[in-house]
Order: C-alpha cells, then sequence, then structure tokens
C-alpha cells in the first residue's frame, strides 16, 4: 500500500498490480486488511486522473473478486461494498 502514494505514477500501477495478485491468493487471510485495500482503491478512483492507475484500480477488483469467487459476501460486509 506504500507504493500507492508514490509521485510517480508507474509505481503506483505497479503496486496496484502486485497488491491484485496477492488479493487473489490470499482470499479469506485477506479480511483484516480489506477495509484498508478498498479505502485506498477508492480514493485513488476518486481523485486520480492518470489512466493507467484507474485500469490497474478495476484490474485489481476483479482480481479481488476471482480470488473470492462466491466467498465474497462472507469476506466483505455490506458497508463495505460501495
Amino acid at each position: 500500500l506504500t507504493s500507492l502514494k508514490d509521485k510517480d505514477p508507474m509505481i503506483r500501477a505497479s503496486g496496484l498490480s502486485n497488491l491484485a495478485e496477492l488479493c487473489k491468493h490470499m482470499r479469506f487471510a485477506l479480511k483484516p486488511f480489506i477495509i484498508e485495500i478498498l479505502s485506498a482503491v477508492n480514493t485513488l478512483l476518486d481523485y486520480e486522473a492518470d489512466n493507467q492507475i484507474r485500469r490497474a484500480c478495476v484490474f485489481l477488483y476483479g482480481l479481488l473478486l476471482q480470488g473470492l469467487d462466491l466467498d465474497v459476501f462472507q469476506v466483505l460486509d455490506g458497508k463495505d461494498l460501495k
């Protein structure tokens, strides 16, 4: 998550991509960190102008949902979903 605050858009996009792969494989172990991850990604989607960063955010959401599959509602509370 620290890389998401870097000035260089390539580093932020790379950090999002790596975080996406990690989320895909962590499944239920992700639960303690999900709010922080979703908050960071939502902030980037709201305020980031660079399209590459926005695409990486969507990629993260896709891999997160792919990794959780049907268990998404067990890991994410209704209030976590925006």
